[in-house]
């Protein structure tokens, strides 16, 4: 039993009462899904993907509110989804870029939690419903710990190869200097703005929200993340996700 003076006690102390906000973004058209509709909208063990997400962060004592995009045409329904959480401010259309929707998310979140501008935001994928309590609270503390931007990511298991633009192989990069990127992303509100506005007004095509704050020197440091914190992508992933769910109910019983 930890003792109230214990640091691992009062670090954890610390991190939940700091003010955490989380934007969820789901406002993607899931092309990969065929004709399987918006994937997050598939049951997952009796509830849709994207609700077990959004539970995610309304029942973690780390996050004190969320806001979450949608494809405008989903709207309604993602209303629907969201209905009885409490730390849920709102769901606002998204843009036609994921860069774009969480700029949108980023500029709503501003004025509706009213929160200042060091704030500390984690940016998730809607599509990613296996996030852990442990990956959240470990984010936070090397948030504050390095003072800098912070992102899960894994080690990559299969060998890389990198084409030229006629299809052909150029090189294979070392396996172990290659990570792969999960979310969340995290890190202070206005450098967040400041960073996509940026990208915005150069028409940057960026591929996750790090690669926006490094653009503007911001220091950063990655997280090893859980290959559980699957990213339903394909219509095999949702059955991975099930199985993974299924497992875990298994050893909390």
């Amino acid at each position: 039993m930890k003792k109230a003076n214990d640091p691992r006690c009062l670090r954890q102390k610390q991190v939940a009462e700091s003010p955490v906000l989380a934007l969820i973004t789901a406002a993607g058209s899931s092309s990969r899904m065929g004709d399987s509709g918006n994937k997050l909208f598939m049951d997952l063990c009796g509830k849709t993907v994207i609700r077990r997400c959004m539970e995610i962060f309304e029942n973690s004592t780390l996050i004190s509110a969320f806001l979450l995009t949608a494809a405008p045409a989903d709207l309604l329904r993602m209303r629907e989804e969201a209905k009885g959480l409490t730390k849920c401010l709102a769901v606002v259309s998204g843009g036609e870029e994921r860069s774009e929707s969480v700029l949108f998310g980023l500029r709503a979140l501003r004025k509706l939690s009213k929160a200042s501008g060091d704030t500390l935001v984690l940016v998730h994928d809607g599509a990613r419903p296996l996030l852990t309590e442990d990956k959240l609270r470990e984010l936070i503390e090397t948030n504050r710990r390095a003072h800098c931007a912070v992102g899960l990511a894994v080690e990559v298991t299969d060998t890389m190869r990198v084409l030229r633009s006629d299809g052909k192989i150029d090189y294979s990069p070392e396996r172990r200097l290659i990570r792969a990127m999960q979310t969340p992303q995290a890190a202070e509100l206005e450098l967040f703005l400041r960073a996509l506005e940026l990208a915005r007004e150069e028409h940057v095509q960026l591929s996750d929200d790090l690669e926006a704050l490094a653009r503007i020197g911001c220091p950063m440091q990655l997280v090893r993340g859980e290959r559980s914190n699957i990213k339903i992508t394909w219509p095999e992933d949702i059955l991975v996700a099930k199985t993974l769910l299924e497992n875990k109910d298994k050893q909390q019983t």
